[in-house]
């Protein structure tokens, strides 16, 4: 990256595309800040007709200032003279770029976030005219544009956060602060009619105050259960990424929250997905240490324990569901609604609620191996279920989210002296602040905040994913389904089913490395790095943040 003499703000930024005229073998040479959009190789010249383009070099603006007169450093060396050299490390990428629309036209906002975050790796944040021109008050508009961007901008560097978070005079959210803590969300996102295709985005809290977010994307065929393979390395990303974030330090705990499961997946959801969250900690563990051995090697099996993992709660949020919460008595609120953090746990729960599902031998163990510090907790299973309503409705009845448990090995057993079991009440308390720790809303939202993050990013990537599989735009696809392949695990555990069940990255296609690996589509926010020999670095991405 140069600046050289002679040359205007304006030509540093001009680059030179060859562009393909259709069969055509001739090249036309054209200026980027005519063109309606430029994605990674295809640009519009004119609307609606797209052309395949190609990066060819940089151009530099003749002293003279004349747009006619570009200087390519390969045809005239001798008018180049460097006159600021950095190396890469030394220049900050940009941390946000602005995009001023007309209207909120879905397919140019869709192309957009897909070319700031697959093709180049940097936030985006969108101001729409029309919108801004409909505002009675536009200050709010300009305030909300910056909760935004204070949520976006989280970086390893400066680690902002919109407002601290304290709790019965302790800092952070209730039970999460206690013991290094993964909270994590997932939402599925699906195609309509004949798409094929589900988008999966996973969200994982980085602090105790549940402020600093990570994310993961993933795309599967159409199903509402995530693949074995997708969950392990969601899992293990979150897991390196809380990491990296907290001094090297591992989650000693985690509580996943996920939407979108009817009653009955629940069986699947325990066979496959809560498996593959205990593989995928189990791989992360046993990388950090050598000979790494499972005080209950006879039963674990390589595949992960509650002894040599850390201990699982997994609770699913059911949105769609017929209870409504209203006031016994005549409100004096105008809503007429019930206020924000009324909960329910009784009366009219169903009858799954007390038969200790969650929390039975059958499925957490009681019997303590030699060399395990973990403790059991001596407390009776009396349900976890319940209705939450977090939020406060403005208008029309407020309808609350269904909680239900389905495995809890927090109640059960302590991992260290610090940790406090996971009642239904302290569950119910957990969950409810942190519905006001959604950085875009100065109030308590709806669900819990690493769903709806997790959302945001499935639907946002839900409207892009027909230009990455080259079903929109050009026929040029940049991900597409995997082969069957086994997974490189040297023996230690069975391979998981790994194809073809999952969507790779085309660029990763025939290289020789972890199948899972294969499976990131946003490179810039994951928390590896690959060399060119193919050695994987972890390192914490930027800015690990990608929607809000």
């Amino acid at each position: 990256f140069r600046f050289y003499k002679g040359t205007s703000l304006y030509a540093q930024f001009v680059l030179l595309y060859s562009i393909l005229c259709n069969a055509c073998s001739s090249f036309r040479d054209h200026n980027v800040f005519v063109c309606i959009f430029i994605g990674k190789y295809e640009a519009q010249i004119t609307p609606g007709v797209w052309q395949a383009a190609k990066f060819f070099g940089f151009m530099y603006l003749h002293p003279s200032g004349r747009d006619e007169d570009h200087i390519h450093p390969e045809q005239r060396q001798c008018h180049i003279t460097p006159m600021i050299s950095k190396s890469v490390s030394d220049i900050e990428c940009p941390s946000v770029v602005f995009a001023y629309l007309p209207n909120d036209d879905a397919s140019t906002y869709h192309i957009l976030k897909m070319v700031s975050k697959f093709d180049c790796g940097v936030q985006s944040q969108c101001v729409v005219a029309t919108t801004f021109a409909k505002q009675r008050n536009p200050d709010q508009y300009c305030s909300n544009i910056a909760l935004k961007l204070n949520t976006k901008l989280f970086s390893i560097c400066k680690r902002s956060r919109a407002w601290n978070t304290a709790f019965d005079s302790k800092n952070g959210i209730p039970w999460v602060a206690e013991t290094p803590t993964l909270v994590i969300g997932i939402h599925l996102s699906h195609g309509l009619g004949t798409d094929t295709t589900t988008c999966v985005a996973a969200t994982g809290c980085l602090d105790d105050g549940c402020m600093q977010m990570a994310q993961e994307l993933k795309v599967q065929p159409k199903s509402d259960i995530v693949g074995s393979l997708l969950m392990q390395e969601i899992t293990k990303s979150l897991c390196h990424q809380f990491r990296l974030h907290n001094g090297n330090r591992m989650p000693e705990r985690v509580l996943v929250y996920r939407e979108g499961v009817a009653d009955n997946n629940f069986g699947p959801i325990v066979d496959t997905e809560i498996r593959a969250i205990r593989q995928g900690l189990f791989d992360v563990v046993s990388s950090r240490v050598d000979d790494f051995e499972c005080p209950n090697q006879s039963l674990c099996q390589k595949k992960g324990c509650v002894f040599c993992t850390p201990t699982i709660t997994f609770v699913v949020c059911q949105s769609n569901n017929v209870p409504r919460v209203v006031p016994s008595e005549r409100p004096t609120t105008k809503s007429k609604n019930v206020p924000s953090g009324t909960c329910v746990d009784k009366l009219i729960m169903p009858f799954q609620n007390g038969m200790q599902l969650s929390t039975s031998e059958g499925k957490i163990s009681r019997e303590k191996p030699e060399g395990t510090n973990m403790q059991l907790f001596e407390l009776s299973d009396g349900g976890f279920d319940f209705l939450l309503v977090a939020h406060g409705g403005l208008k029309g009845t407020s309808k609350p989210i269904f909680y239900r448990t389905i495995l809890n090995e927090n109640f059960v057993w302590r991992k260290n002296e610090d940790s406090t079991p996971l009642t239904k009440e302290m569950l119910q308390q957990c969950t409810y602040c942190m519905a006001f720790q959604y950085g875009t809303a100065s109030k308590a939202i709806r669900h819990v905040p690493v769903l709806e993050y997790s959302k945001r990013l499935s639907n946002m990537a839900m409207g892009y994913v027909g230009y990455l599989l080259g079903r929109k735009g050009t026929s040029n696809s940049y991900i597409g389904l995997a082969e069957r392949e086994p997974d490189d695990n040297n023996g230690e555990h069975e391979a998981p089913e790994t194809g073809p069940d999952h969507y790779i990255n085309s660029d990763m296609k025939g290289r020789r490395i972890e199948s899972g690996l294969k499976t990131i589509l946003l490179p810039a926010f994951a928390p590896y790095s690959m060399s060119a020999s193919g050695k994987v670095v972890y390192r914490p991405p930027f800015r690990p943040h990608l929607s809000a």
